[in-house]
């Protein structure tokens, strides 16, 4: 039995999606981070993108996005605020050291003061700084263990 594969979405909804997240006021980098939570996937590209369905989800993601704009101004979901408190909680920071990093990468003061725009900021940069912290991690680790060989 042969497997059939998802089609992969097409151009015009690669440029649909960027052209509506736009006018949602989202950045390339906030829209990829809410890919994974809208619908599972986490890539526009050609390659190894998100199907027709997801893309499709997406849109309606957006088009709600868009309808309500207030809340795209207004103050972040509790998804966002879950998701900052786990990178804190993975990274071990301090609550001052995260009042830190949101001061250097929003200009805000507290968590408190974020809106939405500055919670998706904050996640994608929350796990660069995860990425890189892992992979210092993996690279101390392997250091370690071959000084044990």
């Amino acid at each position: 039995m042969e497997l059939v594969k998802p089609s992969i979405l097409n151009n015009s909804q690669r440029k649909r999606i960027f052209s509506m997240s736009r006018q949602a006021g989202l950045s390339s980098d906030e829209l990829h981070s809410l890919l994974p939570e809208w619908c599972g996937g986490a890539s526009l590209s050609s390659e190894n993108g998100i199907s027709v369905v997801q893309a499709n989800k997406v849109i309606i993601a957006l088009n709600k996005m868009i309808s309500s704009k207030s809340s795209v101004k207004g103050n972040p979901t509790e998804r966002q605020m879950n998701a900052i408190k786990t990178l804190q909680s993975v990274l071990k920071w301090s609550d001052v050291s995260l009042e830190r990093f949101i001061y250097r990468t929003v200009k805000k003061v507290s968590l408190a003061s974020i809106t939405f725009h500055d919670a998706s900021a904050l996640i994608s940069g929350l796990n660069r700084v995860k990425e890189s912290f892992l992979q210092k991690k993996s690279v101390k680790s392997q250091n370690q263990n071959s000084q044990f060989a």
